[in-house]
């Protein structure tokens, strides 16, 4: 699996000292138009949450405060990426199986998305999963 982490420009204004900005723009630092974006927070410490594919959308996930673990699998390869800084991004693409864990307290993460929101584009079913990702690499 390719690595699809990302770095984002850090802007600091140090004449007024008043902190840093990071701006994510669309086509230019994330590869598509923006769509969705939602945040994922409050999450207890020990818990998961994700489990699940997309069949055609794309995301990058940014923890913008605190820390987390995405955990990233194309149906050969899992792959775990630690999520720390806003500065840091991780693309998940089109049929990856994407787990987030590791959450702190005061964990933020925020998901920008190609798609809106559509229940049926999820696959909730690892196995399932699977034979999508096979019926792909043989198509």
């Amino acid at each position: 699996m390719n690595r699809n982490e990302m770095a984002f420009i850090v802007r600091e204004d140090e004449e007024c000292g008043c902190g840093a900005l990071i701006a994510i723009e669309a086509l230019r630092d994330i590869p598509f138009e923006m769509k969705r974006v939602f945040f994922i927070y409050g999450v207890d410490p020990g818990l998961r949450r994700g489990a699940h594919a997309h069949r055609t959308s794309r995301q990058v996930l940014v923890c913008v405060h605190g820390r987390c673990t995405i955990v990233l699998d194309d149906g050969e390869t899992k792959e775990r990426v630690d999520l720390d800084s806003p500065e840091k991004g991780l693309l998940q693409e089109a049929l990856v199986w994407g787990e987030m864990e590791n959450f702190t307290k005061d964990a933020v993460l925020m998901v920008i998305s190609d798609s809106y929101y559509d229940p049926d584009e999820y696959i909730h079913d690892y196995d399932e999963f699977l034979t999508r990702v096979r019926a792909k690499v043989l198509s």
